[in-house]
């Protein structure tokens, strides 16, 4: 009855609470940049919710360029990527939080953009909760609810 979604919050037949707020940076790994422009690395790209390169690029007030880039289906797999050096990824705060704390990941900016997405907790709009979820549920936003 209860999922998680990543997406803006509105989700057809379905109640939400968001859970993260999403706030988006530059990152890669730590020999990738060295001294050297950043900007002009390739991009790695997340096909579908999370391709915000340009809006990043508007808001920092960077020209944005057409530049190579590798795309990916997954958040996880795009992550794996910058570490491992392919490039600079538009990383998602709360996501990339672990690898800047680990130091496999750096952040390339100060600026961070705001995102109207992030991760809900979603149950179908007639569904009915159990005791057991609805206890899981007050437990999981007590821990990770964000504000809008």
């Amino acid at each position: 009855v209860l999922d998680i979604r990543f997406g803006n919050g509105s989700f057809p037949g379905r109640e939400a609470d968001r859970l993260t707020a999403e706030r988006l940076v530059p990152v890669a790994a730590p020999g990738l940049v060295g001294d050297a422009d950043w900007t002009s690395l390739p991009l790695l790209l997340v096909a579908g919710a999370r391709e915000m390169w340009a809006e990043w690029f508007a808001a920092a007030r960077l020209a944005g360029h057409p530049r190579r880039s590798h795309r990916f289906d997954s958040f996880v797999a795009a992550m794996e990527a910058a570490k491992a050096g392919a490039g600079v990824l538009l990383g998602s705060r709360p996501l990339v939080d672990a690898a800047l704390d680990s130091k496999t990941l750096v952040s390339l900016s100060d600026f961070e953009l705001s995102s109207t997405s992030g991760h809900f907790l979603t149950k179908a709009s007639t569904a009915r909760l159990t005791g057991a979820e609805q206890d899981f549920r007050q437990w999981l936003l007590s821990r990770l609810s964000a504000p809008a």
